[in-house]
Parts: structure tokens; C-alpha cells; sequence
């Protein structure tokens, strides 16, 4: 049956043997040039990273006896079978399916295969690989049956079909063919399989995303490009190709914005775009197919949103569904992978250490031509940054500012996203995330989780966000994990850069007939200040604003309205108006899947009031002493919210109106 599919597939009726020769020749032709080998990759790690090799060799070891850390399992190794039992969920996680059928501990073994020369690594993932093949049979390929066949939580979901063919299955051809350790037998296997996929992300992945306006379809056509590219013995190759080719530039049109984010406002599903849209160029033009020049345009400008949603701290801003990670070091790499172009890594090197950049370049050291030639460029580049320091993003109705570009620097990421893009987003209008002097301060949570619990609910909630909640409902509703209720319009509606302050402005109507405006600025490198205008409210009801402070000891001192943390070399004090009452209440933060730490939120609630009501808060951070703010107070006369206070012997005054923000 395999021999006379072969027949069918390839070109000229090639044996499988023929198949085999050609790919090995054209991946050797690949190495000369680039200028190495998998075997030199392997060389360098052994000689120049050691800690890299080490920590390799040790998730293979694990692989091994199948144990593995996946989604549910609370980053624990556990054990999945041996080999894996594909199609289960034991952990009550969906996640925990879908990544283990993405097989990236694949990656592991193969590098480890390569690192030692030991035969098992290379034996354990052929056995993995034909279990998968007899045990997992693909699916009929029934337009009718698309989602129920191709788009539910099985190991042959379009998207892990995607990841297997860009992620992991190429690398068992570019680490074993090199020494011959793929069997002809189960390379026939392999090469059969590898078109069934094809078979599914040409004809399956449209149906699931006709407006390709979704990642999921970028890696699924990703994993297109790779097939067509890596077995351009399959007579449809060149077809699936450029297939591939023009479905990316459509993913790239409708996915990112000509400011350059991308669409779903999560900055880490921002950087994976960016990532998996770098290596489709990489992948193409080293087999001499090529994008737009509006493609390559709207790329660069990607780099830009991951440098501006980069904390000063060195790690990404967790918003919407994304984890608190090195996703901008990441997508500046992937940048150099494309373009042989440094000016992104030299636009965030300052924000990082040496050893960040060589922890994310160990991801991508495989693809990277020459990694001592990488680092000598950064070690002479000019480590000074003039980029201006906000970037307004305008149909992602967000806006980053910092004070300057350096790791001390005071930085805020604002957002109003409301309608949201898609189910990635949480209830977070006019919330914003803090950094300064090198540590997050008032922060979103992150996103923790994607099963479906009340760890979920949390994170996702308007009440773990530092936003305002009228009579205790959230801005719109919370229905389950992938759902939300109805929203209304908001947006970020000024943005402005005056020298001695930055400031940005919102308004949204999801409470209407009440109108919530909101405007933040930073104030002399020194400290955030947050107006709130809340409109047309009715006297009884009750407004609670939230700050959730990325600490676990705090005080609140309602005589004097001041919370301030109390663990930490880098401290936060927040003053308000005296017409709030503060409580403290707990919360989590999370940097990433299945991880999380206690913190505390500042909630100031005002049961009762006018029919048109403002509050003010003032945001300090220190390191030392703990500074002293006085006579914090807000007055409205004509339209016009005039707010003012003493702070180390130096009374500030600023207008809010129709005009903007203006100190006085």
C-alpha cells in the first residue's frame, strides 16, 4: 500500500531510496551556505556552552523514561507513557494534549542525538515517531466534517498538525539523515505522513480560518511552507508552496497593523507571530522564494511593537493572554535570523544582560549562522537608544511610554481594547501594567492558566486589573474561558509626549448611560498619576477602584490615605483622594503557565456620591525612603478637572479638559 501511494506522491515515480538521497544532498547544499553543519552546531554548543548542553542532555534524559513538563502537570515533570499515550488527557488540562502531540520534547532528544552521538536519542524519537503513525490515524479529509474533524482537542487539530511540520518533525531529517540513522523503512513512513499533513493544512486550514486573521493559521501554513520547501519531491511541493507564500502575506496583511502589532493585543502572541513569521522568510529564501515588499515592511515594523511592550525590568508586559517572558529579546533575534539585521537586539541590549540574550539565542542557535560573529556585533554596537519614548498603536487602541531607555527608567503600557479582538483578551479597559526602577510595581496578572476554572476567571477578571468596577459589575461579562458578554465602545483618545511629563487619555461606555474617562501620566521621571472621571452615575451606586501590586506585604493607612509595599528593594507608595475608603485584598500574579506567587490589590471604594464623581491616585516609586506627598486634591469648574499636591516641597498643578492634559 506505502509503494504504491509513493508512486502517487512523488515526482518520476521515485523509489523512496531516490527521495532520501535527494533530500540529504539538498540539506548538505543548504549547510555549505550557510557555513556549517548540524554536527559544527553541536560542536560549538559542547565547547562554548556547556550549561546549554547540560540542561539538553537532561530534559533528553527525561524524555527518555517519559517524563515530561506540559500544561497541567504545574511545570513537573510527568509521566506520559512510553511511548506517549497520544490521544489522553490525564491532567484535566486541554493544553496538556495539545503540546504533548506537538512533540517539542522531540527537540530535546534530537539535539541530544547530536550533542553525544548516543544512537538511543535518535532510536527513541523514530520509535515515538512510527507509534504516532500507526496509532494515530489522520482523519478523513471531508470539507463538511472540517471542525469536527480537524478543530477539536485531538492529536490531528489543524494546529498541532502545523507545529509537528515546522517545529519539530523537519529536525529528525536535519539531525539523523546527516549520519544516516533514519531507517528507509520508517522514512517511508515519515514521508507519507508528512503529505497526509500537507493534505490538511492545504485543504482543511482555510475553512477553519477563511479571514486568516487568527496565529493559529500562521503556523498552520508555516508548517505548509516547510513541506513544500523541505520535500520538493512531492509533486504538488511547489503548488503547497506557494500556497503557503501567498496565505502568509495574507495572515501578515490582516494580522498586522501598519503601525506593526499584531491584531490580538497579547505582546506574547505578538512575538510568536513575529517569530513564526520570520522563519516562513528564512525558510523561503533560502529555497529562493521570496515575499512582498510590503510583507518584509510590515515585518520590520513588528520588531518595533516588541521593543515598546518590552519592560525596562527586561521582561515582557503579560497582557491579555501572555506571560511575563523574554519574547522581545526573542523577536529580535528572529529578526537577525531574517534580515542578518542587529539594530533591534541593539535597541533592547540595554534593557538586558549578556546572559538573557544567550538564553534565548540557545532556542534559536540551531538556525543561526554564526553565533560568535552575533555577539561580537553587540559587544562594539553603540549601546545608546533615542527612541522616542511613547508609541501609540492605534488599532490596537494601546499606547507604551517610559521616561527614557534605560533599565531605571519609569515605564507604563495603557490600553482601552474594548470590543476586544478575540476571547485572548481579558476585562481590562484603561487598565495599564507599571515598571520602574527595574521591577514591576502595579502590574496585570498574566494570564496563568487556560483551563477552564476559577483560576481562569480570576486572572481574566476587571477586578485582578488596575481598572474601576461600578456597583461591583465588571465592564462586560465574564461567561467562561473562551466568552465573553457584550461590549461597548472605548478608546485611547489622546496621547502626548511634553517634555516634563507623558501623559495618554481614554474613555469607554460599557457602563452606559455612565461614561468612564481616565488619563495617566509620568511626572518628572518621578511618579504616575491617574485621573478618573466617572459620568452620569446614579447617587447610590458604589465605585471600587483597583491596583494590583505585584508584592505580598503591603500597608494601607486610611487616616492618611497611603499604601505602600514593604518587602522589596523597590518599593511603591500609592496616595489618593479622600473620598475612598481602602481595603487589602489577595490575589496572584503569574509569569508563565501553571506558575504563580501571592500578591496583594489596593481596592478604594466609594459607596455613594455625586452624579458626576473624580478620583485621583499618585503612584511613587523609591528605593529608600519613603517620599511624602501631601494635599492631594481635585477640583472641576467648567468643564475643567484641576488636580494638585505637594511633593517634596514642590506643588504640582495640572487641567484635564477638552484641550488634553496641562500642568499649571
Amino acid at each position: 500500500m506505502g509503494t504504491s501511494r509513493l508512486t502517487i506522491i512523488f515526482k518520476n515515480q521515485m523509489s523512496i531510496e531516490e527521495v532520501y538521497q535527494l533530500i540529504k544532498k539538498r540539506i548538505q547544499f543548504l549547510n555549505k551556505k550557510r557555513g556549517n553543519s548540524i554536527n559544527d552546531k553541536g560542536n560549538y554548543i559542547k565547547k562554548y556552552l556547556p550549561q546549554v548542553y547540560e540542561d539538553t542532555i537532561q530534559r533528553a534524559n527525561l524524555a527518555m523514561d517519559g517524563m515530561l513538563v506540559l500544561p497541567g502537570t504545574f511545570r513537573k515533570p510527568y509521566f506520559v507513557g512510553n511511548p506517549p499515550i497520544w490521544d489522553s488527557n490525564p491532567v484535566n488540562d486541554l493544553q496538556y494534549r495539545s503540546h504533548l502531540n506537538r512533540m517539542e520534547h522531540w527537540m530535546d532528544l534530537l539535539q541530544a542525538y547530536t550533542l553525544t552521538k548516543e544512537k538511543k536519542y535518535a532510536q527513541k524519537v523514530l520509535q515515538e515517531l512510527e507509534d504516532f503513525i500507526n496509532s494515530c490515524k489522520r482523519p478523513d479529509i471531508n470539507e463538511k466534517h472540517a471542525f469536527q474533524n480537524f478543530n477539536k482537542p485531538t492529536p490531528w487539530k489543524a494546529i498541532q498538525v502545523g507545529i509537528r511540520m515546522y517545529r519539530t518533525w523537519p529536525w529528525i531529517i536535519y539531525h539523523l539523515m546527516e549520519d544516516d540513522r533514519i531507517p528507509i523503512e520508517i522514512f517511508e513512513k515519515f514521508c507519507l505522513s508528512v503529505y497526509e499533513h500537507g493534505e490538511v493544512l492545504s485543504t482543511i486550514s482555510s475553512l477553519l480560518w477563511p479571514q486568516a486573521d487568527h496565529n493559529h493559521y500562521i503556523m498552520e501554513m508555516l508548517g505548509l511552507l516547510t513541506i513544500g520547501c523541505l520535500f520538493q519531491e512531492f509533486k504538488i511541493a511547489e503548488s503547497w508552496t506557494k500556497q503557503a507564500i501567498c496565505e502568509l502575506e495574507r495572515c501578515c496583511k490582516n494580522q498586522i497593523t501598519s503601525q506593526g502589532g499584531q491584531i490580538e493585543g497579547c505582546p506574547s502572541y505578538h512575538n510568536g507571530c513575529v517569530g513564526w513569521l520570520c522563519l516562513g522568510i528564512y525558510i523561503a529564501e533560502e529555497n529562493n522564494y521570496h515575499f512582498s515588499e510590503e510583507f518584509y515592511k510590515r515585518i520590520k515594523k513588528s520588531m518595533e511593537y516588541s521593543i515598546y511592550s518590552f519592560r525596562p525590568s527586561g521582561t515582557g508586559v503579560p497582557w491579555g493572554d501572555s506571560s511575563t517572558n523574554k519574547g522581545g529579546i526573542d523577536s529580535a533575534i528572529n529578526g537577525y535570523i531574517a534580515f542578518d539585521n542587529i539594530k533591534w537586539l541593539r535597541a533592547i541590549q540595554n534593557l538586558v544582560t549578556k546572559e538573557d540574550i544567550i538564553h534565548s539565542l540557545k532556542n534559536k542557535i540551531w538556525l543561526i549562522r554564526d553565533v560568535d560573529a552575533l555577539l561580537q556585533k553587540l559587544e562594539k554596537s553603540n549601546k545608546k537608544i533615542t527612541l522616542p519614548r511613547t508609541r501609540w498603536h492605534k488599532e490596537l487602541k494601546q499606547v507604551t511610554m517610559r521616561t527614557d531607555w534605560s533599565k531605571k527608567a519609569l515605564s507604563v503600557f495603557f490600553a482601552c481594547r474594548t470590543p476586544i479582538q478575540n476571547n485572548h483578551a481579558h476585562i481590562d479597559p484603561m487598565s495599564f501594567d507599571f515598571t520602574a526602577f527595574g521591577k514591576p510595581l502595579i502590574v496585570d496578572p498574566g494570564k496563568f492558566t487556560y483551563r477552564e476554572d476559577e483560576n481562569r476567571r480570576n486572572f481574566k477578571s476587571a477586578e485582578w486589573h488596575n481598572t474601576l468596577l461600578i456597583d461591583d459589575r465588571p465592564p462586560f461579562e465574564y461567561i467562561s474561558s473562551w466568552r465573553f458578554g457584550p461590549q461597548k465602545y472605548g478608546n485611547i483618545t489622546k496621547v502626548e509626549d511634553r517634555g516634563s511629563f507623558i501623559y495618554a487619555e481614554a474613555i469607554h461606555y460599557n457602563y452606559e448611560p455612565v461614561i468612564h474617562k481616565r488619563v495617566i501620566s509620568l511626572i518628572d521621571g518621578k511618579m504616575l498619576l491617574i485621573l478618573d472621571e466617572v459620568k452620569n452615575i446614579d447617587l447610590n451606586s458604589s465605585v471600587k477602584l483597583y491596583y494590583h501590586m505585584d508584592t505580598d506585604q503591603v500597608f494601607w493607612d486610611q487616616s492618611k490615605r497611603i499604601c505602600y509595599g514593604l518587602n522589596s528593594k523597590v518599593n511603591v507608595a500609592i496616595y489618593v483622594t479622600d473620598n475612598v475608603v481602602g481595603s487589602i485584598l489577595p490575589a496572584k500574579v503569574s509569569d508563565r503557565n501553571d506558575v504563580a506567587r501571592n500578591s496583594l490589590r489596593l481596592c478604594l471604594e466609594q459607596r455613594k456620591g455625586k452624579k458626576n464623581r473624580i478620583f485621583a491616585t499618585v503612584i511613587i516609586p523609591y528605593e529608600k525612603n519613603k517620599p511624602i506627598l501631601k494635599n492631594l486634591k481635585t477640583i472641576k469648574n467648567n468643564e475643567k478637572i484641576q488636580c494638585e499636591f505637594d511633593f517634596n516641597h514642590h506643588m504640582y498643578g495640572f487641567v484635564w479638559g477638552e484641550e488634553g492634559f496641562r500642568s499649571v
